[in-house]
């Protein structure tokens, strides 16, 4: 009976030990993923707020000169985002392009596959996006 209750408090304390020793590893040595790690990304607008702030504070700009550059910045975005327009276009007709090259490249029975793996890729595109968007409204 004795040398089986010592077998018992053995296992019990290797059991302990090694549960431990786990716990700690994992405290000290699991790495956090990137998403957990990165700051929330600034919106355009708070941006522009902290911009604005900074030039009233450390440059010391007056209200006439914050509205005159507010006028600046409404010009600058107007034409970066008519410049973004235009070139997200000439992507997308150049991947068309790449993708009508390459569909004239494979045989009639690869085209099948071929279109089934894009689709493939689609989804997982929108299904990682989705969950980019979900984790940045956390």
């Amino acid at each position: 009976m004795r040398r089986l209750s010592t077998t018992l408090l053995w296992l019990v304390l290797v059991f302990a030990s090694g549960l431990t020793m786990g716990v700690v590893g994992h405290r000290y040595f699991a790495k956090e993923t990137a998403a957990q790690d990165a700051p929330e990304r600034p919106t355009r607008d708070q941006l522009r707020h902290d911009y604005l702030s900074k030039l009233r504070s450390r440059v010391g700009a007056d209200e006439a000169q914050i509205q005159k550059v507010v006028e600046i910045l409404d010009r600058g975005r107007t034409t970066a985002d008519a410049h973004k327009e235009r070139v997200e276009a000439e992507m997308r007709q150049m991947q068309e392009s790449m993708r009508g090259e390459i569909r004239s490249v494979l045989r009639p029975d690869q085209l099948a596959k071929y279109d089934e793996w894009r689709e493939e890729r689609r989804r997982e595109r929108e299904k990682h996006e989705a969950e980019r968007r979900a984790a940045g409204n956390r």
